[in-house]
């Protein structure tokens, strides 16, 4: 289990150990007012995450949201804004100085909020939830998976009008070949309504992410296929950067090209529970 800050770096290290590019920030540019979560974080994996030093390598910690750089991180008002969503449409900010301080979302869904709303109580826990996360998304292969409610789920779903999805306790082992361990239950991300539960396959990298309504697997594409029960039943997400125009010219899209095989949806004439609907 994933317990600490430390734990989750040498984790990192070991499914990046073929890695040859430095990993390791020199302290002596490493602020003294950032909190220790952060500072451990830098010191020792910081370099993964500069753009000048990975390269062409994918930046540590940004396939799909965005752990901010050493070389990137401002402080906006009182405090140190060091996540952001890949859409733009959340940050993530804390006070500096030492110590584990909690974790503040500022949204601009609909224009600028404060940044008033507490999403972790503690920077090491978001920051835990959040790099497993994007380790999950910079898989060389990433299978997704929605699972349909019970017959009391559907009640809901007809009473509210909404489609909710829930993951069914035998989901996984459903569609996956392969002793789970868990590494990290319960993490809190920017939706304090969503807890995150973080699994490895036995004996492989591959890392297992469930939340409220699917389950994402991330391997090489020879993990995948080697452990995956039921592969037509999940849609295949492989790391391809698209171009797309956005109306102000071409823009990089969320680097995942999705080929849907076959999706686990409810009964599409069912207007309450489809997704088609």
């Amino acid at each position: 289990m994933i317990a600490s800050i430390d734990d989750l770096i040498q984790f990192v290290r070991r499914r990046r150990r073929a890695c040859r590019l430095p990993s390791t920030l020199d302290p002596v540019l490493l602020p003294d007012d950032l909190p220790d979560p952060l500072a451990a974080l830098y010191r020792a994996v910081g370099g993964w995450m500069e753009p000048a030093i990975a390269e062409d390598s994918p930046c540590l910690f940004a396939a799909h949201h965005r752990l901010v750089p050493l070389s990137e991180l401002e402080q906006v008002g009182d405090r140190l804004e060091f996540a952001t969503d890949n859409l733009g449409v959340w940050t993530c900010r804390c006070a500096p100085g030492p110590g584990d301080p909690p974790v503040y979302a500022a949204e601009y869904w609909e224009g600028p909020t404060d940044d008033s709303r507490v999403v972790s109580e503690t920077l090491s826990d978001f920051l835990i939830t959040f790099c497993l996360m994007e380790e999950v998304y910079d898989s060389q292969c990433v299978a997704a998976s929605i699972t349909a409610p019970t017959d009391t789920m559907r009640d809901r779903l007809a009473a509210t009008g909404k489609c909710l999805f829930w993951p069914d306790a035998d989901l996984l082992a459903d569609i996956l070949d392969g002793d789970l361990v868990p590494i990290w239950l319960n993490g809190r991300h920017v939706s304090t309504r969503v807890s995150y539960c973080f699994y490895q396959v036995a004996g492989t990298d591959m890392l297992v992410m469930t939340d409220h309504n699917s389950v994402r697997t991330g391997g090489t594409e020879e993990e995948l296929a080697r452990h995956l029960r039921r592969p037509e039943t999940l849609a295949i997400e492989c790391r391809n950067p698209v171009l797309i125009d956005d109306g102000h010219g071409p823009v990089q899209a969320v680097p995942f090209r999705l080929a849907v095989l076959r999706e686990l949806l409810l009964d599409p004439t069912d207007p309450h529970t489809s997704l088609r609907g």
